[in-house]
């Protein structure tokens, strides 16, 4: 069309005049859409502007996939962060009445720093030595068994995270208080075989600014069951499986708005003996 002396004309003219058809110019308005263009402008461009706009647009995407555009290329950093921390941790287990189990438990807040061991930074976020401040946060939780019947029990359990009171290098600014609730029924079905199946709901805390690529958590809610067979008095095999579903976290960040969204799925056997 440019070459025929038509590249002043807009798509409806061009489009009237019998150059092109109905399904041509929609595809080409569709693609105009999709680099950012609103309606209005792709109703005013001539095929000249509508030439130069597809050509910059080839532009930018191909300076993404090369790696020229430093939004979108390749970092490589290969580092290593270590620490430790020590904390008090305290119990009470109590059993007022036959068939009721009830535990409590406290642990401190572990202050904590990471150095980190790097041999390459593409990202100039993790220097050689740099320290960064990672304190386990103090928790207190609490849970609840009740034999209902001698083949049937039930339990509750609940857990408080204190993540205000941590020191995150400012990261706990964008942290509320983190709890988890969770309930399970056991069942007896015979002498050797026990069933079970529970359910677990988590709150992080976390808030639209914490999250980052390199660090975010997520509220979550869990199912699971399991089981324990007995072969005999004093060997037993336990299995067990587990479905967690994330929640899904939209975040604005200055590369652009970000989607983090996961779920997991485990599986677990064991063997237990006892004399």
């Amino acid at each position: 069309l440019i070459a025929g002396g038509a590249g002043g004309f807009t798509l409806a003219q061009v489009e009237g005049a019998g150059f092109m058809d109905a399904a041509t110019r929609a595809q080409v308005e569709g693609g105009l859409l999709s680099l950012g263009l609103p309606q209005a402008q792709i109703d005013a461009m001539n095929i000249a502007q509508i030439q130069g706009a597809y050509a910059a647009g080839a532009a930018g995407y191909t300076a993404q996939a090369g790696g020229l555009d430093v939004a979108t290329q390749d970092i490589e950093v290969d580092t290593e962060a270590t620490g430790s921390g020590f904390a008090p941790i305290f119990g009470v287990y109590l059993s007022p009445m036959e068939g009721l189990d009830i535990g409590v438990r406290y642990e401190g807040k572990a202050t904590m720093e990471l150095e980190y061991d790097t041999s390459v930074d593409g990202s100039g976020l993790f220097p050689d030595g740099r320290i960064q401040n990672a304190d386990m946060p103090a928790m207190i939780g609490a849970g609840l068994s009740y034999k209902v019947m001698p083949s049937l029990r039930l339990e509750a359990d609940f857990n408080y995270y204190f993540n205000e009171d941590v020191d995150w290098d400012g990261r706990e600014e964008f942290v509320d208080n983190g709890t988890e609730m969770g309930v399970g029924v056991e069942f007896a079905v015979s002498d050797a075989l026990l069933l079970s199946a529970g359910f677990l709901s988590g709150k992080s805390g976390a808030k639209t600014g914490y999250h980052s690529d390199i660090s975010h958590t997520f509220d979550t809610t869990t199912f699971g069951g399991g089981g324990r067979y007995y072969v005999n008095p004093n060997l037993y095999v336990s299995f067990g499986f587990s479905s967690t579903t994330y929640e899904t976290i939209n975040n604005v960040a200055p590369t652009g708005n970000e989607t983090y969204d996961k779920t997991a799925l485990d599986f677990a056997i064991g063997i237990g003996f006892s004399r």
